[in-house]
Protein backbone atom coordinates (compact mmCIF):
# COMPACT_ATOMS: atom_id res chain seq x y z
CA UNK A 1 0.00 0.00 0.00
CA UNK A 2 1.26 3.20 -0.81
CA UNK A 3 1.47 6.06 1.47
CA UNK A 4 -0.53 8.91 0.23
CA UNK A 5 -3.00 5.86 -0.15
CA UNK A 6 -3.60 5.09 3.03
CA UNK A 7 -7.38 6.45 3.36
CA UNK A 8 -8.22 5.09 -0.26
CA UNK A 9 -7.44 1.25 1.50
CA UNK A 10 -9.80 2.18 4.43
CA UNK A 11 -12.58 4.24 1.62
CA UNK A 12 -12.00 7.53 3.34
CA UNK A 13 -12.17 9.06 -0.04
CA UNK A 14 -14.87 6.38 -1.57
CA UNK A 15 -17.77 7.53 0.41
CA UNK A 16 -19.54 4.46 0.03
CA UNK A 17 -16.70 2.78 1.23
CA UNK A 18 -16.00 4.19 4.33
CA UNK A 19 -19.77 4.42 5.16
CA UNK A 20 -19.33 0.85 5.36
CA UNK A 21 -16.18 1.05 6.99
CA UNK A 22 -17.47 3.41 9.83
CA UNK A 23 -20.66 1.34 10.41
CA UNK A 24 -18.56 -1.55 11.09
CA UNK A 25 -16.37 0.60 13.77
CA UNK A 26 -20.05 1.66 15.67
CA UNK A 27 -21.17 -1.16 15.66
CA UNK A 28 -18.66 -2.75 17.09
CA UNK A 29 -17.77 -0.23 19.60
CA UNK A 30 -21.18 1.20 20.31
CA UNK A 31 -23.46 -1.47 19.35
CA UNK A 32 -25.33 0.56 16.70
CA UNK A 33 -27.53 -1.09 14.47
CA UNK A 34 -27.70 -0.51 10.77
CA UNK A 35 -30.91 2.13 11.33
CA UNK A 36 -28.78 4.00 14.27
CA UNK A 37 -26.09 4.33 12.06
CA UNK A 38 -27.91 5.51 9.20
CA UNK A 39 -29.25 7.88 11.47
CA UNK A 40 -26.62 9.59 11.96
CA UNK A 41 -24.57 9.37 8.86
CA UNK A 42 -26.38 10.20 5.69
CA UNK A 43 -25.75 10.47 2.22
CA UNK A 44 -25.82 14.26 1.27
CA UNK A 45 -28.50 15.19 -1.18
CA UNK A 46 -27.97 16.71 -4.07
CA UNK A 47 -28.57 20.65 -3.15
CA UNK A 48 -28.36 19.75 -0.07
CA UNK A 49 -27.45 23.45 1.93
CA UNK A 50 -25.20 24.07 4.82
CA UNK A 51 -21.94 21.20 4.21
CA UNK A 52 -19.86 20.59 2.18
CA UNK A 53 -19.80 17.42 3.42
CA UNK A 54 -20.51 14.04 1.11
CA UNK A 55 -22.63 12.57 4.28
CA UNK A 56 -24.40 14.73 6.70
CA UNK A 57 -24.87 14.33 10.32
CA UNK A 58 -28.42 15.00 11.69
CA UNK A 59 -27.73 13.83 15.53
CA UNK A 60 -24.74 15.87 15.75
CA UNK A 61 -26.16 18.77 13.55
CA UNK A 62 -29.47 19.02 16.09
CA UNK A 63 -27.04 20.41 18.71
CA UNK A 64 -26.56 23.62 17.15
CA UNK A 65 -29.16 26.03 18.14
CA UNK A 66 -28.30 24.89 21.95
CA UNK A 67 -24.60 25.45 21.27
CA UNK A 68 -25.48 28.95 19.34
CA UNK A 69 -27.56 29.82 22.37
CA UNK A 70 -25.12 28.78 25.26
CA UNK A 71 -21.91 28.42 23.41
CA UNK A 72 -20.97 25.45 26.57
CA UNK A 73 -17.92 23.97 24.99
CA UNK A 74 -18.43 21.38 27.88
CA UNK A 75 -21.53 20.46 27.29
CA UNK A 76 -20.81 19.81 23.63
CA UNK A 77 -17.81 18.15 23.42
CA UNK A 78 -18.62 15.73 26.26
CA UNK A 79 -22.53 15.23 24.35
CA UNK A 80 -22.89 11.68 23.08
CA UNK A 81 -23.66 12.94 19.71
CA UNK A 82 -21.00 15.67 19.41
CA UNK A 83 -18.77 12.54 17.78
CA UNK A 84 -20.29 12.27 14.84
CA UNK A 85 -19.77 16.00 13.42
CA UNK A 86 -16.18 15.24 14.37
CA UNK A 87 -16.18 12.37 12.07
CA UNK A 88 -17.59 14.27 9.37
CA UNK A 89 -15.28 17.53 9.73
CA UNK A 90 -12.20 14.65 9.53
CA UNK A 91 -13.51 13.23 6.51
CA UNK A 92 -14.65 15.37 4.69
CA UNK A 93 -12.34 18.49 5.65
CA UNK A 94 -9.01 17.38 7.77
CA UNK A 95 -8.23 14.43 5.94
CA UNK A 96 -7.26 16.94 2.94
CA UNK A 97 -5.64 20.11 4.77
CA UNK A 98 -3.62 17.18 6.06
CA UNK A 99 -2.60 15.71 2.30
CA UNK A 100 -1.99 19.10 1.98
CA UNK A 101 0.34 19.54 4.76
CA UNK A 102 2.83 16.61 4.18
CA UNK A 103 3.12 17.82 0.38
CA UNK A 104 4.41 20.99 2.37
CA UNK A 105 6.84 19.19 4.73
CA UNK A 106 8.24 16.99 1.82
CA UNK A 107 8.55 20.06 -0.79
CA UNK A 108 10.71 22.23 2.39
CA UNK A 109 12.47 19.08 3.95
CA UNK A 110 10.84 18.59 7.16
CA UNK A 111 10.85 15.48 8.37
CA UNK A 112 9.28 15.66 12.16
CA UNK A 113 11.07 13.25 14.56
CA UNK A 114 7.73 13.51 17.34
CA UNK A 115 5.02 15.35 16.05
CA UNK A 116 1.70 16.60 18.90
CA UNK A 117 -1.64 16.14 16.80
CA UNK A 118 -3.27 18.56 18.82
CA UNK A 119 -7.30 17.73 18.79
CA UNK A 120 -7.05 14.71 16.88
CA UNK A 121 -10.59 13.78 16.44
CA UNK A 122 -11.01 10.37 15.50
CA UNK A 123 -6.88 10.68 14.33
CA UNK A 124 -7.47 10.39 11.07
CA UNK A 125 -4.76 13.47 10.49
CA UNK A 126 -2.89 11.59 12.88
CA UNK A 127 -2.84 8.24 10.59
CA UNK A 128 -1.64 10.05 7.45
CA UNK A 129 0.92 11.80 9.36
CA UNK A 130 1.74 8.34 10.33
CA UNK A 131 1.90 6.44 7.31
CA UNK A 132 4.00 8.92 5.89
CA UNK A 133 6.41 9.56 8.09
CA UNK A 134 6.87 5.92 9.72
CA UNK A 135 10.05 7.40 11.73
CA UNK A 136 8.18 9.88 13.24
CA UNK A 137 6.57 9.56 16.77
CA UNK A 138 3.02 10.48 16.29
CA UNK A 139 1.20 11.81 19.51
CA UNK A 140 -2.91 11.63 19.19
CA UNK A 141 -4.50 13.65 21.55
CA UNK A 142 -7.81 14.58 22.12
CA UNK A 143 -10.76 14.91 25.08
CA UNK A 144 -13.81 13.23 23.87
CA UNK A 145 -13.64 9.31 24.94
CA UNK A 146 -15.87 8.34 21.98
CA UNK A 147 -13.38 9.81 19.47
CA UNK A 148 -10.57 8.17 21.39
CA UNK A 149 -11.90 4.62 20.75
CA UNK A 150 -12.71 5.01 17.03
CA UNK A 151 -9.06 6.00 16.44
CA UNK A 152 -7.70 2.77 18.15
CA UNK A 153 -9.99 0.92 16.30
CA UNK A 154 -8.68 2.53 12.93
CA UNK A 155 -5.16 2.79 13.92
CA UNK A 156 -5.34 -1.27 14.82
CA UNK A 157 -7.01 -2.05 11.27
CA UNK A 158 -4.84 0.24 9.55
CA UNK A 159 -1.66 -1.32 11.24
CA UNK A 160 -0.14 1.79 12.00
CA UNK A 161 2.54 1.24 14.89
CA UNK A 162 3.92 4.89 15.26
CA UNK A 163 0.94 6.26 16.74
CA UNK A 164 -0.47 6.38 20.53
CA UNK A 165 -2.82 8.22 22.41
CA UNK A 166 -1.34 11.17 25.05
CA UNK A 167 -2.92 13.30 27.32
CA UNK A 168 -0.45 15.95 26.96
CA UNK A 169 2.20 17.26 24.88
CA UNK A 170 5.69 15.17 25.60
CA UNK A 171 9.25 16.06 25.69
CA UNK A 172 11.36 16.28 22.79
CA UNK A 173 8.36 17.04 20.29
CA UNK A 174 9.73 19.25 17.60
CA UNK A 175 6.36 19.80 15.77
CA UNK A 176 2.57 20.19 15.63
CA UNK A 177 -0.33 19.63 13.92
CA UNK A 178 -3.23 22.00 14.99
CA UNK A 179 -5.86 21.65 12.39
CA UNK A 180 -9.68 22.89 12.93
CA UNK A 181 -8.89 23.15 16.92
CA UNK A 182 -7.63 26.67 17.31
CA UNK A 183 -11.08 28.33 17.05
CA UNK A 184 -12.89 25.96 18.93
CA UNK A 185 -11.27 26.89 22.26
CA UNK A 186 -13.29 29.28 24.46
CA UNK A 187 -11.35 31.69 26.81
CA UNK A 188 -10.71 30.84 30.28
CA UNK A 189 -13.09 33.50 31.89
CA UNK A 190 -14.99 35.22 28.99
CA UNK A 191 -18.02 33.15 28.22
CA UNK A 192 -19.56 32.64 24.82
CA UNK A 193 -15.24 33.97 23.76
CA UNK A 194 -13.16 32.20 21.56
CA UNK A 195 -9.65 32.25 22.66
CA UNK A 196 -7.24 30.78 19.91
CA UNK A 197 -4.00 31.74 21.34
CA UNK A 198 -3.60 31.20 25.02
CA UNK A 199 -3.55 27.18 25.31
CA UNK A 200 -1.73 26.95 21.79
CA UNK A 201 1.08 29.35 22.81
CA UNK A 202 1.70 27.13 26.27
CA UNK A 203 1.94 23.87 23.67
CA UNK A 204 4.58 26.01 21.69
CA UNK A 205 6.52 26.46 24.75
CA UNK A 206 7.08 22.99 25.13
CA UNK A 207 8.32 22.35 21.71
CA UNK A 208 11.77 22.10 20.81
CA UNK A 209 14.00 25.19 20.00
CA UNK A 210 13.88 24.83 15.90
CA UNK A 211 10.28 23.49 15.54
CA UNK A 212 7.21 23.41 13.02
CA UNK A 213 3.25 23.88 13.07
CA UNK A 214 0.77 22.91 10.58
CA UNK A 215 -1.92 25.50 11.61
CA UNK A 216 -5.70 25.66 9.50
CA UNK A 217 -8.75 26.98 11.08
CA UNK A 218 -12.32 27.91 9.52
CA UNK A 219 -12.67 30.80 11.42
CA UNK A 220 -15.82 32.14 9.98
CA UNK A 221 -17.37 28.85 8.98
CA UNK A 222 -20.37 29.83 10.79
CA UNK A 223 -21.18 32.74 8.75
CA UNK A 224 -21.96 30.77 5.75
CA UNK A 225 -23.20 27.38 7.29
CA UNK A 226 -24.32 25.35 10.29
CA UNK A 227 -21.04 24.34 12.41
CA UNK A 228 -20.34 23.17 15.70
CA UNK A 229 -17.99 24.74 18.39
CA UNK A 230 -16.98 27.69 16.90
CA UNK A 231 -16.91 31.19 18.22
CA UNK A 232 -18.62 34.40 16.71
CA UNK A 233 -15.54 36.50 18.47
CA UNK A 234 -12.33 35.70 20.12
CA UNK A 235 -9.85 37.28 22.31
CA UNK A 236 -6.69 37.27 21.02
CA UNK A 237 -3.70 38.75 23.07
CA UNK A 238 -5.84 41.25 24.55
CA UNK A 239 -8.24 41.97 21.59
CA UNK A 240 -11.73 41.37 21.36
CA UNK A 241 -12.12 40.32 17.35
CA UNK A 242 -14.83 39.21 15.16
CA UNK A 243 -14.67 35.61 13.51
CA UNK A 244 -14.02 37.44 10.01
CA UNK A 245 -10.80 38.74 11.25
CA UNK A 246 -9.45 36.57 13.78
CA UNK A 247 -6.90 35.08 11.13
CA UNK A 248 -4.67 38.27 10.43
CA UNK A 249 -4.39 38.88 14.13
CA UNK A 250 -3.70 35.35 14.68
CA UNK A 251 -1.25 35.00 12.11
CA UNK A 252 0.36 38.53 14.02
CA UNK A 253 0.15 36.71 17.43
CA UNK A 254 2.38 33.71 16.02
CA UNK A 255 4.83 35.89 14.52
CA UNK A 256 5.04 37.90 17.93
CA UNK A 257 6.10 34.64 19.13
CA UNK A 258 8.54 33.91 16.75
CA UNK A 259 6.85 32.04 14.53
CA UNK A 260 6.53 32.53 10.41
CA UNK A 261 4.92 30.92 7.83
CA UNK A 262 7.38 29.49 5.56
CA UNK A 263 4.89 27.64 2.94
CA UNK A 264 0.69 27.54 2.71
CA UNK A 265 -1.11 25.07 0.90
CA UNK A 266 -4.17 25.25 -1.58
CA UNK A 267 -6.35 28.15 0.02
CA UNK A 268 -3.94 28.87 2.73
CA UNK A 269 -5.15 25.62 3.98
CA UNK A 270 -2.53 24.63 5.65
CA UNK A 271 -0.43 27.07 6.97
CA UNK A 272 3.59 25.78 7.74
CA UNK A 273 5.05 27.69 10.40
CA UNK A 274 8.74 27.25 11.50
CA UNK A 275 10.30 28.86 14.98
CA UNK A 276 13.85 29.04 14.97
CA UNK A 277 15.53 29.88 18.17
CA UNK A 278 19.14 29.37 17.14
Amino acid sequence: MSNINLFNSLGCYNSRSFHETLYKCTNELFGLTRDEFNERWKPRNAGTEGTLRGYTQPTADALFERWKATRDWKWLYEHPEYKWDSLGVSTFQTSATTLGGINLMRKHGVSPKKLFDWGAGPGFSSLLIAKNFPRCDVLVNECNADLRKIFCWFAENARVKNVRLVDEIEPECDAIQAYEITEHIEHSVKKKVGDPVTVLSSLLDKLTPTAYMLHSSCWSAENRYMTLGHFLVSDVDGKITKNTRVGMHFRAAMKRRGWEIIAAGFNSRPHLYKRSCQ
